[in-house]
């Protein structure tokens, strides 16, 4: 776990592990952690993959509630990609962060 802080751009292939809706900003971070996703294409970020409300997507609110930011990640190996059926942020979760909750719901199956 990490606090990169990065903003990431929408990708061109969700092969490349960023998928097509994001919020479409970009800062200098995000070309420093997330170029690798590009040429291993071993990770994807899932919450660039689903389509949600632009208010699901920022992981971040300033605290006086001007700026809101995407910059908070749920990065998977491309072989669990598919057990993914929704990745979006609770901005109703209530404790004390200038950060969203960001939750991903999974199909797993168990065999035993």
């Amino acid at each position: 776990m990490g606090g990169f802080n990065a903003k990431v751009m929408k990708g061109s292939s969700k092969h490349q592990g960023l998928g097509f809706h994001d919020l479409g900003e970009r800062n200098s971070k995000a070309s420093i952690y997330f170029p690798s996703l590009k040429r291993t294409k071993l990770m994807m970020i899932l919450n660039t993959l689903f389509i949600c409300q632009k208010r699901r997507k920022h992981t971040w609110i300033s605290p006086k509630g001007v700026t809101n930011n995407h910059i908070d990640y749920i990065l998977v190996s491309e072989s669990w990609f598919s057990t993914s059926l929704n990745c979006n942020t609770k901005p109703s979760a209530d404790f004390d962060a200038d950060h969203t909750l960001l939750k991903d719901k999974l199909k797993v199956k168990w065999f035993v």
